[in-house]
């Protein structure tokens, strides 16, 4: 069964560079990627998101351009299904934050998340299982 939480894995590794969960990046993992967190929020209840995109780089260019792209592809808002039901993710304010550390160039992507169940779907929260993230990696 496709989760909400493996729907969401899978539309965040569609962006050329792999996704973790800030839970699940490996040890010793090779810049760029974008994390976010692992909540999915209860059916009908919105919730603060946010995918953050790192590169290693000394010009925002790259950082900002992928951001950009993921924006453009959110637009006023995402529809994720998933076989129990579907989440929408839509922009917040402000959309996007630029952190610089040295080499390392982050976008902060601020975004809204709602979680909505099928008819006929089973009736439990759309509590994500990390034993289904697929690139769980040894985080220590």
């Amino acid at each position: 069964m496709r989760t909400t939480a493996a729907a969401l894995k899978s539309y965040l590794s569609g962006f050329g560079i792999p996704s973790y969960t800030i839970e699940s990046v490996p040890k010793n993992v090779e810049l760029p990627y974008l994390t976010y967190p692992l909540n999915v929020p209860e059916w009908r209840e919105k919730a603060t998101f946010y995918i953050q995109v790192w590169y290693r780089t000394r010009s925002n260019t790259p950082v900002l351009t992928k951001a950009d792209e993921i924006l453009q592809d959110i637009g006023e808002g995402k529809i994720i299904q998933a076989d129990d039901g579907y989440v929408v993710i839509w922009p917040d304010t402000p959309a996007v934050q630029l952190i610089v550390d040295g080499d390392t160039r982050s976008a902060y992507l601020n975004l809204t998340i709602n979680a909505y169940q099928m008819p006929g779907a089973h009736t439990e929260p759309a509590t994500p299982d990390p034993s289904e993230d697929p690139e769980e990696g040894d985080t220590e």
